[in-house]
């Protein structure tokens, strides 16, 4: 409980780090609502899996309403955290794209006045306005997500008041996901083979690559669990699978938060580096010296 508290603990002061730093590029360029809106429902995550873990522990989950409460609340969490994973991969997907093809209409309209038509024959040119803007692909996929929240807490009612077998509760709860499990997949994937991710000042693309690998492992090893509450029961199965969850949704939370700023910080101090090093040789050039010595360096 305390490990699990702690994560909480310190997930909290890395959103508050970023709030600190809200006017920065780095969380500009993110989109204040995904980001926070990603951290915020992961810590949401590690909330209902402790309170979980908690019930079942202590025998709190007896009582059916408890122990429906938190198990309802934990599956709508991972599907709100999903949700923001989900927006945050399509908008860097979908602007990358855009400003690709822009790029590319703008100088083959040089070579040839002929294309300037191109962005009606470019999908994303053409639906800049429609799939590129935020509120409507947020209502869009929110309709999924509300589906999706819908059948796992019927799941879960079947389950606690042992209506069918159990395994309608890993039917309803998992096989909703897969559609945009494999959506997700297939949006990084694609976003890593367009040109102008090589520029990665701010870590956008290293964040989304690290959030799909620990997203992937987190879903295969969450569907995997639902399996193993069956032979094992609730009650052992609880405790072996969620201090791991909880483990993992820090791990996504701190690479948004503590390990954004860290990485920034390692390459600032390169670059520091680098521009006080590149002083000294001038400075060294304009009085005449004709070598510089690495502790001449070091101890400038």
């Amino acid at each position: 409980y305390l490990s699990c508290a702690v994560y909480i603990l310190f997930a909290l002061y890395g959103n508050w780090k970023l709030w600190r730093a809200s006017n920065q590029a780095f969380v500009q360029k993110r989109g204040k609502i995904v980001l926070f809106g990603l951290n915020g429902t992961l810590i949401l995550n590690m909330v209902a899996l402790l309170l979980t873990l908690i019930v079942t522990h202590l025998h709190v989950g007896s009582s059916v309403a408890v122990g429906l409460t938190t198990h309802c609340l934990a599956v709508a969490a991972f599907w709100m955290s999903f949700f923001f994973f989900l927006l945050k991969s399509w908008f860097l997907y979908f602007n990358d794209c855009w400003t690709f093809y822009t790029l590319q209409a703008e100088w083959q309209s040089i070579i040839n006045e002929r294309l300037q038509s191109s962005e009606n024959q470019n999908w994303f040119l053409a639906n800049k306005n429609k799939y590129g803007s935020f509120w409507y692909v947020f209502k869009l996929a929110g309709v999924y997500q509300v589906v999706g929240i819908s059948l796992g807490i019927i799941g879960l009612v079947v389950f606690h008041f042992k209506l069918f077998h159990r395994w309608i509760v890993f039917i309803l709860i998992s096989i909703p996901m897969l559609p945009q499990l494999v959506a997700y997949l297939v949006i990084v994937w694609k976003t890593t083979k367009i040109a102008v991710v090589d520029d990665d000042i701010l870590l956008i693309h290293w964040e989304n690559k690290m959030h799909c690998r620990t997203q992937l492992f987190f879903v295969v090893f969450s569907m995997a669990s639902s399996a193993v509450y069956i032979p094992l029961g609730p009650y052992l199965g609880t405790l072996l699978v969620l201090p791991l969850q909880i483990s993992i949704c820090y791990y996504m939370h701190h690479v948004s938060s503590f390990g954004i700023y860290s990485k920034l910080y390692h390459r600032t101090s390169i670059e520091s580096a680098e521009a006080s090093m590149m002083k000294i040789m001038e400075f060294s050039s304009s009085r005449g010296y004709k070598r510089m010595t690495m502790w001449k360096v070091l101890s400038s």
